[in-house]
């Protein structure tokens, strides 16, 4: 301990023995017990150790209690990711990491942010300012490294807990767990000091799992129409015509001969044309039902589309979309203003950003369930 904060410690004991009386009561007790010769009795050198015993404790108390107050204040701004650890499929693209900051007591006017991370497994394809809006240095990405430096000015300094950085990357077809990390380089400035005052950067997580592999549907068999058998017409019988009748001769007189009678033959009938039938069509039977299915909404599940299907007790995802039939491959997102992604599929994961698009939290879409 310095010697001036003892002598300040002791003078602020002195002061409070004065205000509750105990100095005086001691020089007068001094006083009382003074023998002729000027020398003090025992009992006098025991009241001065007593004394000075009070005063160094005194002195330790006011100490320990500062050490206490030193340690209950929280040093400087802490770095995160929120959340700490998330989950992409692989063959990936255009997935988000956001990286906070709680500036505790600071006003922060900058910032150097410098990741490392496994390239095996993501290729970070963007570094994106939140909160500190100004880029001082672009963003630069090596093979394992990215880097960009940030900054508020001292006129509008970061306070509280807020969004600082968005990290943007695609995964490749290979499996696993990527860390990425903080490197010693990252620093952060506020104003009144002239020092980094980062206290902690905590390092984020992003696993890559070996994906489940979906079974195969089995189309539904069509239905084979059975053939109406085609109508056979019953012919008419053909009418017989009938014959011609043929007169008797009368015998011719004697006396006077008398001309024989000819019968007039009878026209012989046309006979009834057969009416042919007009053979009836044969119906066609369209092709069989198309399958049954049902629109689900997914908003902010934690799930994709093929696992929230399953998950309800469908039999499997055919496509998502923010139509009526969840067929248009749509997305809708939130990353300060509401965005719509195109080219989703079932396989696609639906976090939740804690955000409201159309009416529903983001990120959010409709999937088309199979019964």
């Amino acid at each position: 301990m310095p010697l001036m904060d003892i002598k300040e410690n002791l003078d602020k004991f002195q002061i409070k023995l004065r205000r509750f009386g105990i100095l005086s009561r001691l020089k007068s007790f001094h006083r009382s017990v003074k023998v002729k010769s000027g020398r003090y009795y025992p009992l006098v050198v025991i009241a001065l150790l007593v004394q000075v015993a009070g005063i160094i404790t005194g002195v330790i108390l006011v100490r320990q209690q500062q050490i206490y107050r030193s340690q209950a204040q929280v040093v400087g701004p802490q770095i995160y990711f929120n959340p700490t650890q998330i989950s992409v499929n692989p063959n990936s693209t255009n997935q988000v990491f956001e990286i906070y900051m709680n500036t505790n007591q600071s006003r922060v006017t900058a910032s150097v942010f410098e990741l490392n991370f496994d390239p095996n497994l993501i290729q970070i394809t963007s570094l994106e300012p939140v909160s500190l809006t100004q880029v001082l240095q672009a963003t630069s990405v090596s093979s394992n490294t990215a880097r960009i430096t940030l900054g508020s000015g001292p006129t509008n300094p970061l306070t509280g807990t807020q969004s600082v950085l968005r990290l943007r990357f695609n995964t490749g077809a290979t499996t696993g767990t990527s860390t990425i990390s903080f490197t010693p380089n990252t620093q952060v400035a506020a104003i009144g000091s002239n020092t980094n005052v980062l206290a902690s950067a905590t390092a984020g997580t992003i696993v890559i799992p070996t994906p489940t592999p979906r079974p195969t549907t089995t189309p539904l068999a069509t239905a084979t129409p059975t053939p109406r058998p085609t109508a056979t017409a019953t012919p008419r019988p053909t009418s017989t015509p009938l014959p011609t009748a043929t007169s008797t001769p009368r015998p011719t007189a004697t006396a006077t001969p008398r001309p024989t009678a000819t019968a007039t033959p009878r026209p012989t009938s046309t006979p009834v044309p057969t009416a042919t039938p007009t053979p009836s069509p044969t119906p066609t039977i369209g092709p069989g039902p198309t399958p049954s299915y049902r629109v689900v909404l997914n908003s902010g599940t934690g799930q994709s589309c093929y696992n929230l299907c399953r998950s309800q007790g469908y039999r499997a995802c055919q496509s998502v979309g923010t139509d009526a039939g969840a067929t248009d491959s749509n997305l809708y997102r939130n990353w300060g203003t509401c965005e719509i992604l195109s080219g989703m599929s079932c396989d696609v994961v639906v976090y939740n950003t804690g955000a409201q698009c159309s009416g529903h939290t983001t990120n959010w879409t409709q999937c088309r369930c199979l019964y």
